[in-house]
């Protein structure tokens, strides 16, 4: 068994003294470990920055657009438009 080599001293989580930091959050620069990084588009945030982030922002979602409309809805709506041109040529060709 291959025992890890150090090549020094390694830098602590700012919130956990006892685990090893492994990025610096980008906002605040304060080094962290695995549990107190999110990584956001391949960047580094601690959890108090993206707290702070998220506090301007609503926690309702907005209303979904139009053009959101899923498969099935476009189905729907296709399947609607063609009943209603085969029900006006049936009308305009059928006698009575």
């Amino acid at each position: 068994m291959q025992r890890r080599q150090t090549l020094g001293p390694v830098a602590a989580c700012a919130n956990h003294s006892d685990r090893e930091a492994l990025g610096i959050c980008v906002r605040c620069s304060k080094l962290v470990c695995s549990e107190c990084v999110t990584r956001v588009d391949g960047i580094n945030h601690c959890v108090g920055c993206l707290a702070d982030a998220g506090k301007g922002r609503s926690s309702v979602a907005p209303p979904p657009d139009a053009s959101s409309a899923g498969p099935a809805a476009r189905l729907v709506l296709l399947c609607a438009l063609l009943a209603i041109g085969l029900w006006g040529i049936l009308e305009a060709t059928l006698p009575g």
